[in-house]
């Protein structure tokens, strides 16, 4: 049985991938120019931080001059984290995830492993009331791979110890990269039904899946190996 199970934060703690989305719109003027501006931005560079996306945004949209654009970005990135903080209080926890929270931080060693900026995820998982359940929650600007090395540090945890819950493709990456076993969570933004890992429809779900998943055989060292037995488990 794995030893460690990280989280991502959206789309598995909470439903909050299309709030995060819309609130980068709704800064910008309600203009055909800044929704075409603001959505190429977006489709482009999704997993970008937060400031690398508003300060792209504010330089295509001519909003500031030289000199005042890191003061704008600061601005407009203070609004951001507000209007989202606010949403994700508003809609609160996925239903059910408060209990499978519970449930696996008895079981495993239970850690965070977002692409939000790390303050903004602190914030978010202090006012859900759900900061207790982990050892650790880690995010940007650190990417997901460099964050899974953070965990397997923590408490001397092995990559084939280690179930990764994400419902994007950077998720699933990094548990490739790193070596772990990954089980996906399908939504309308990833389209996941019948892939090379078990994918399923909630939290609740995963739990079964990550008990039944196996460690590594001695001496099998190669990564991608032991990310496609996971797979098939």
């Amino acid at each position: 049985m794995s030893k460690a199970v990280v989280l991502d934060f959206d789309g598995v703690i909470v439903d909050s991938n299309r709030l995060k989305r819309e609130s980068f719109f709704a800064l910008f003027p309600r203009t055909e120019e800044a929704a075409s501006v603001v959505g190429a931005i977006l489709s482009q560079q999704w997993r970008q931080s937060r400031i690398e996306i508003l300060r792209e945004a504010i330089n295509r949209l001519n909003l500031g001059r030289e000199g005042e654009i890191d003061a704008l970005v600061a601005a407009y990135a203070g609004r951001y984290n507000e209007k989202v903080q606010r949403g994700i209080a508003g809609m609160g926890l996925i239903p059910g995830v408060g209990e499978w929270l519970a449930e696996l931080a008895q079981r495993y060693l239970l850690y965070l492993n977002s692409g939000t900026y790390e303050p903004a995820l602190h914030e978010s998982i202090e006012r859900l009331n759900i900061a207790r359940r982990f050892l650790a929650a880690y995010g940007g600007p650190a990417g997901k791979v460099e964050n899974l090395r953070k965990i397997f540090a923590h408490r001397s945890i092995r990559a084939e110890e280690t179930a990764f819950v994400g419902d994007g493709a950077e998720d699933r990456d990094a548990a490739r990269e790193c070596g772990c076993w990954f089980v996906g969570v399908g939504n309308e933004f990833n389209g996941w039904r019948e892939e090379e890992f078990p994918v399923v429809g909630g939290l609740g779900a995963a739990l079964p899946v990550i008990d039944g998943f196996s460690l590594k055989n001695p001496g099998e060292n190669d990564q991608s190996q032991n990310y496609r037995r996971g797979l098939h488990r």
